[in-house]
């Protein structure tokens, strides 16, 4: 049986975004060979493209969910509506880990998470329903990323409830989902993958808070032999040790942001090629279908041609006779269609028939303007089919440019998610790194404080004042139960000086009862003042004064 080791947890509101990123490899929308399988919860469909369709309709149907369940629709509304979290297994129980104990797994978190009815969600909150996420709608994705590769699961949850549409509270998501990995871990007997959250575990129980991510084996290595040396050598091993590990943040990032371009560039770079193609593929179709309907309309131009020539070369035989200018008359009536198109009213058409019949010269004019006319139809006829077919060659580029962009907008996406989840990773180990060098300073200065204070870290009398060398005074103005304020020691400088002041000031008897004791008084607190501000006024020095990095 497996163990798990590992718990990431993540919001969002993509539904597509997710199972793409889930159900493909790595920007490459059509395909998915890291995919080892896929189920789904409480879905009516086992695929995944049409699962997240399901969801986000449940989703945009959080209003009607709530007014149908009697539910106030108040308060403030949040659009996270996607959950993703990753179980992760140990490399070595790669070999005998089956899909079923991987799917009991899942369900078996999910029913960790959520709230009972009257827990304490926060300052002001209390859950009215008992709800967890084993009631709603997920997806889960196995990835196999090869030999050696930890095996690990991928949850995609419905936050939005698919009968009362309710989200599911998130309160202390991944502490439920830690003590169910404990409570896993313990049930498989196999304590020694993960102890440090056993060590959590019993901290917490104690009230003591924990923020103790994992960490690298040779990390883990190089801090329990730096703790057993001394307290020098564990600082100055620390230090080098952190700065080889932001040496190495550093590289990573760079490579990371290296990466994240060349990797866009090669999808914008392919995107274009594509388009392209396609345009140059439409561009030839179009050259090649007109030149097909030039070539079928070339023999009627021919004809055409041939058969203008014919008649004008008759027309000029006949023209100087009698009969020949009867016979060119009436070739000219014959062209109905020309004589439709030119016989817009009887007028009009009266004229034309009485100068085609007097003159000569209008009968060879009508029959050229006739002529032209043809050959102006042919022309177009040809035209508007070219035309046609350029028009449904655009159309259906136009139909695969608007798909290739959709498909880059998809794979755009993917890689912007992937470039998310790299980054958020990245500024958490940043963070790590942050907090672990303000904790090697701040040990580092308390203990410093610790060995240079009079009287240790007890804050007592040391040894040269108890026998009267160098006494001074020890004295803090508090501002607050803190304790927190201005510390009035005086300098080993200014010792001998105050001891001679503060003798004189305790020791010389003071006549006169009650006004010698107000003396005395008076001048103690005299010295105290020009102490404070011999102090106050080093202080303001040493803030002037740059100081250095760590």
């Amino acid at each position: 049986m497996p163990s798990l080791i590992n718990v990431i947890t993540q919001f969002g509101s993509s539904f597509k975004g997710l199972s793409n990123y889930l159900n493909h490899d790595i920007g490459q929308a059509n395909t998915s060979e890291r995919v080892a399988w896929s189920a789904t919860h409480n879905l009516a469909t086992d695929e995944p493209e049409r699962a997240w369709k399901i969801m986000a309709a449940t989703a945009m149907s959080q209003a009607e969910l709530k007014a149908g369940a009697g539910v106030a629709n108040t308060g403030r509304k949040s659009h996270a509506h996607v959950m993703h979290y990753i179980l992760s297994w140990h490399p070595d129980e790669r070999d005998g880990l089956s899909q079923d104990e991987m799917m009991a797994a899942a369900k078996a978190s999910m029913s960790y998470m959520g709230t009972y009815e009257g827990e304490k969600l926060g300052k002001k909150v209390t859950a009215k329903r008992t709800q967890h996420a084993d009631e709603h709608q997920a997806v889960i994705v196995c990835h196999d990323d090869g030999p050696g590769s930890a095996p690990h699961i991928h949850i995609m949850l419905n936050r939005c409830h698919p009968l009362h549409g309710v989200m599911l509270p998130d309160s202390k998501d991944y502490e439920k989902l830690s003590a169910w990995a404990l409570d896993y871990r313990i049930a498989q007997g196999k304590e020694d993958l993960c102890p440090q959250r056993t060590k959590n575990a019993a901290k917490k129980a104690q009230g003591i808070v924990t923020n103790n991510p994992r960490k690298p084996r040779n990390i883990y290595e190089q801090e329990q032999a730096i703790d057993e040396a001394d307290p020098a050598s564990r600082k100055k091993a620390l230090l080098e040790q952190q700065a080889r590990r932001a040496k190495e943040l550093n590289a990573k990032d760079k490579a990371m942001k290296r990466r994240q371009v060349e990797s866009m560039r090669a999808l914008e770079d392919r995107h274009v090629a594509a388009e392209r193609t396609e345009r140059a593929r439409a561009t030839e179709a179009i050259r090649a279908r007109t030149a097909n309907i030039r070539g079928r309309y070339a023999p009627k131009v021919d004809a055409l041609t041939d058969r203008q020539t014919a008649e004008r070369e008759a027309f000029k035989e006949a023209r100087g006779t009698a009969a020949g200018h009867v016979r060119n008359f009436m070739n000219a009536v014959k062209a109905k269609e020309w004589m439709r198109e030119i016989r817009s009213t009887r007028l009009r058409a009266l004229t034309h028939g009485m100068k085609l019949a007097v003159s000569s010269g209008f009968q060879e004019n009508d029959m050229l303007a006739r002529h032209r006319y043809e050959q102006g139809q042919l022309s177009g006829r040809r035209k508007a089919e070219q035309r046609a077919v350029t028009r449904g060659v655009r159309m259906d580029e136009g139909l695969k440019l608007v798909g290739l962009r959709q498909t880059f907008y998809e794979q755009r996406n993917d890689l912007l998610l992937k470039y998310g989840m790299d980054q958020a990773k990245l500024k958490a180990e940043w963070k790590q790194l942050d907090q672990d060098r303000l904790a090697t300073v701040a040990e580092d200065e308390r203990g410093r404080r610790a060995k240079a204070s009079p009287g240790g870290p007890s804050g007592g009398l040391g040894q040269e004042e108890k026998e009267g060398v160098g006494a001074g005074v020890d004295m803090e103005v508090g501002t607050g139960a803190g304790g927190s304020g201005i510390n009035l020691s005086p300098t080993p400088q200014e010792a001998p000086a105050v001891k001679d002041q503060f003798d004189q000031a305790t020791a010389t008897p003071q006549p006169g009862g009650a006004d010698g004791g107000d003396e005395r008084k008076r001048a103690v607190d005299a010295m105290k003042e020009k102490l404070k501000q011999a102090r106050l006024e080093r202080q303001k020095n040493r803030q002037k004064r740059p100081r250095p990095r760590i």
